[in-house]
């Protein structure tokens, strides 16, 4: 938005800088007002002109004072009201730029100016239906604008009306089709139906574009997306591949490609993927992140941690790079570690939610108790939907025989959250279990069973349930 206004404002200033119709002798804009003496029109201009060369060498500042001082001497003047607009655009102070433009369009109703500076004010201030309504003016008295229609497009997207931005850069590329930019009206439609969900639609206009921008690397990395999206994994490989071909550094290629391989089961592909990402930013921590990651999910523990370690030499101080570091470090059962690690994220971030449930495990699991529940207890108090957490303080109290009525609430709270998760309706089985209301924990572990039915933990805990009933396993 930013381009457009500084592009529209360089438009206007050129367009102004003949004097004012008034000043120059041509029409006297308000028949009703008295008429301005010739001396009060001879200072008028000068301070008028004064704020021409202040705007010409960029002294906004003072070239508001002039125009100000050129209307206390004739306030009937349209374009020393446009004037002020624009210099307060230009300042960012956008309630003031409307006042002034109001004013100038209600002097000069055919001036087609302050409509579009209008325009882009109010989108500035987020006032999208009245920017809607100047840009439809703008239509009104020229319909063939393109630079307008393209305005209202952007409007239509940034208030969340896509059906209506659509049916604009449809309208656009029917005037435009064979003329200069109409490679971007296919992609921004393109970006525009993606959005919308119609993912078939917006991969026909991104091909379209790149029929017209071959080279275009956005154009062939949004593709391979929505290939992706579309199931056309193939496809997206190939798409991905062909853009590194054009760019080989283009690090979001080849992220988004390690993760396609990842998910498709091929690790040392998205090894290579990861790794070639450190080589291009040894600086940039997710590389790092997602390698590591990788070895960890394929049980490459030894290569994850010293990828870690790689990232620390290199002096990347991440939250990402520790969290990943306290994740290895569990897996490996080496808890103390892994809580050192976490803590150094929670000097970053004491109130990250997450983090503080993953201290609280491991402290569980050192059967540290007093430790674990402080900080599962900080990590629902700093994210109220964390249903991992109360599954995973209920549980432990379920487990200890403890808090059992306060157990059985927190892991509803979990089931309120994620009510079909068949580990958390075992862990209210069991809480039930403890509690002595045996029929009740029959019916929750039965239940899990069936969502679970190889989670040998559920199985154990119905057939103590049944066990109890004097049932057969």
């Amino acid at each position: 938005m930013a381009r457009k206004i500084h592009f529209f404002i360089i438009v206007c200033l050129a367009g102004l800088a003949a004097f004012p119709a008034r000043l120059a002798g041509e029409v006297v804009l308000d028949q009703q007002s008295p008429p301005v003496s010739e001396k009060a029109l001879t200072k008028s201009l000068a301070h008028y002109t004064m704020g021409l060369i202040y705007d010409s060498e960029t002294r906004v500042d003072e070239a508001i004072k002039e125009y100000s001082k050129a209307l206390e001497y004739d306030n009937k003047q349209a374009g020393v009201y446009l004037r002020l607009g624009v210099d307060y655009i230009i300042l960012g102070n956008y309630k003031k730029a409307v006042e002034f433009l109001k004013t100038a369009k209600k002097f000069e109703p055919e001036d087609t100016r302050p409509m579009v500076l209008l325009a882009l004010a109010y989108t500035e201030l987020k006032r999208l239906e009245e920017a809607r309504r100047e840009y439809k003016e703008i239509l009104r008295a020229d319909p063939e604008s393109l630079q307008v229609l393209g305005s209202l497009a952007d409007l239509y997207v940034l208030g969340k009306k896509l059906k209506e931005a659509s049916l604009v850069y449809e309208e656009l590329l029917a005037k435009h089709k064979g003329k200069n930019g109409e490679a971007l009206l296919h992609f921004n439609l393109g970006l525009i139906y993606a959005k919308m969900g119609r993912v078939n639609d917006s991969i026909f206009q991104l091909e379209e574009t790149l029929k017209l921008e071959p080279d275009n690397i956005e154009v062939h990395l949004a593709l391979a997306v929505l290939y992706e999206l579309n199931g056309r994994k193939d496809e997206a490989v190939e798409k991905y591949s062909e853009l590194l071909k054009k760019d080989p550094r283009n690090i979001e290629a080849r992220r988004l490609l390690g993760y396609l391989y990842l998910e498709r089961k091929k690790p040392p592909k998205a090894i290579q993927q990861f790794e070639a990402v450190i080589k291009i930013a040894p600086d940039e921590p997710q590389g790092y992140v997602d390698l590591a990651i990788t070895y960890s999910r394929f049980n490459k523990l030894e290569k994850a941690s010293w990828v870690i370690g790689q990232a620390k030499v290199n002096g990347l101080k991440d939250r990402k790079i520790y969290s990943i570091e306290g994740l290895i470090y569990s897996e490996r059962n080496k808890f103390n570690e892994a809580i050192e690690a976490y803590k150094k994220v929670l000097e970053i971030d004491p109130k990250d939610p997450m983090c503080n449930f993953y201290i609280g495990a491991a402290y569980e699991r050192l059967g540290k108790k007093q430790e674990a529940i402080l900080y599962l207890k900080k990590a629902i108090e700093f994210d109220e939907k964390n249903a991992e957490a109360y599954n995973y303080l209920g549980y432990m109290y379920a487990e200890d025989g403890e808090n059992l009525d306060e157990a059985v609430w927190l892991i509803n709270k979990a089931l309120e959250l994620e009510p079909e998760n068949g580990a958390y309706i075992d862990s209210l089985g069991w809480a039930y279990y403890k509690k002595g209301l045996i029929d009740k924990a029959i019916i929750e572990l039965e239940k899990a069973s069936r969502l679970e039915p190889n989670d040998t933990t559920i199985r154990e805990h119905l057939n103590a349930a049944h066990s109890k009933k004097g049932l057969k396993k």
